[in-house]
């Protein structure tokens, strides 16, 4: 049986021994106790913490979805944690590929993740036209992206549906909760 993966969209920046650092890595560990793959941009800072987090695990999976000719300045195979490497063409395709599962969780970040997160958001918001359309499950961490979520909606005007497929939590206990009731329905 093919274990179900879990997107995992944050900040390049985060240094290991951090708490953002730990946050990640904790995250990653977790994802693989519970059967998850973790997927990510392949890279370094949250990147690299949750693939490490995934790896402590026996039998955890991360899979990194590099651009080497986007970023010609990192590692070229990505992390070291990774046990499985896609290089994207370039970032469409990256982006492509990081919003292929079903499961999302975004950690505090910057402008990419910020991309991610409005790309899968409005994969989600689409999928609300159609009864067949894709809904998948997008855990935004509270901080910083609340409030971010919450001006959106303010300023563009847009229906409260739109604006409920992000669930907000507030921690790694929330990330598993919400994934272990959203694979029981």
């Amino acid at each position: 049986m093919t274990k179900p993966a879990v997107a995992v969209f944050g900040s390049s920046s985060v240094v290991p021994g951090s708490t953002a650092w730990q946050v990640a890595e904790h995250l990653g560990q977790s994802l693989a106790e519970h059967g998850f793959v973790v997927v990510n941009g392949g890279y370094c800072g949250t990147m690299e913490a949750t693939a490490k987090g995934a790896r402590a695990v026996d039998g955890g999976e991360a899979r990194g979805i590099t651009v080497p000719s986007l970023f010609p300045d990192r590692v070229a195979d990505g992390n070291k944690y990774l046990t499985e490497e896609y290089k994207a063409t370039s970032l469409v395709d990256r982006l492509e590929k990081l919003i292929e599962p079903e499961y999302f969780v975004i950690l505090p970040g910057t402008v990419g993740t910020l991309l991610e997160l409005c790309l899968i958001w409005n994969t989600a918001t689409i999928g609300l036209l159609s009864p067949a359309g894709r809904r998948p499950l997008i855990l935004a961490f509270r901080q910083p992206w609340e409030k971010f979520i919450s001006s959106t909606h303010e300023i563009l005007s847009l229906p409260q549906t739109h604006v409920d497929v992000v669930k907000f939590v507030d921690g790694v206990d929330d990330v598993i909760a919400a994934l272990q009731e959203a694979r029981a329905q």
